[in-house]
């Protein structure tokens, strides 16, 4: 999948890794992707290295999201260490994340995955229609029935899932909070228009959140029109790679 970026300026391609964290740093996008890029076959490979911790797959590829970027906010060439020895070693981190986590991965990965998708679909759904989805709306969106679409909202609103062995609503959060940085791989994929959609309806990468298409039209540069259609097609790719 190619990597765009949302900052104009120009192309890092043979930049080493230790030149990308210095302009990652100063808030170059551009830069930041790469270095994802550059690293994410790093980031599998750790990650699988614990495939048969009792954690899901997508947590633990979460985790290593986000230890990489705190690589880059940490890493000091001052050190006389490689960009990439220096994340080899904060990717150790995953040994006691699954360590502190193994107690409260009970809960299905499946499960998991479909809490993260409700969440993430009605949040667009609200940023593309300025209110909240209807129950409908939300079951059209998922591939849900109905029936389906209020069980999870009775499930989340109880703040408990009692099929899952979970103890606390804390814990499915800490879950769902590492999806949202599983997401962070896929947002790398979109465009440049697809992003500064993206980032205006959610509030995300530095962006204000604007609530209204024409907002996001002024501030984007593009017509209401295209950002409608952004957003509709945002919709249906975001559900359905979760």
């Amino acid at each position: 999948m190619p990597v765009t970026t949302l900052v104009p300026g120009p192309s890092p391609v043979g930049d080493t890794d230790e030149e990308l964290v210095a302009r990652a740093k100063r808030g170059d996008e551009f830069a930041k992707n790469e270095l994802i890029r550059h690293n994410a076959v790093l980031l599998k490979m750790k990650s699988r290295a614990y495939a048969n911790a009792p954690i899901p797959t997508a947590a633990i590829e979460g985790e290593a999201m986000k230890l990489l970027l705190y690589a880059i906010e940490q890493f000091k060439p001052s050190a006389g260490v490689k960009f990439k020895t220096f994340l080899e070693q904060v990717l150790k981190g995953l040994y006691r994340y699954t360590a502190q986590n193994k107690n409260v991965a009970r809960i299905p990965e499946h499960q998991v995955l479909q809490i993260s998708r409700f969440n993430n679909v009605k949040s667009i759904l609200r940023a593309r229609k300025d209110r909240e989805a209807t129950p409908d709306e939300l079951a059209e969106e998922l591939g849900w029935s109905p029936a389906q679409v209020v069980k999870m909202e009775t499930v989340l609103n109880r703040r408990a899932i009692a099929s899952s062995g979970i103890e606390s609503l804390h814990e499915v959060e800490r879950l769902k909070d590492r999806m949202e940085e599983v997401l962070e791989f896929e947002y790398f994929g979109l465009s440049p228009e697809e992003k500064l959609v993206f980032n205006y309806s959610l509030g995300r990468h530095g962006k204000n959140k604007i609530s209204d298409v024409p907002g996001i039209a002024r501030a984007s540069g593009l017509t209401t029109d295209r950002v409608y259609a952004v957003k509709r097609d945002l919709a249906r790719r975001i559900s359905a790679r979760i």
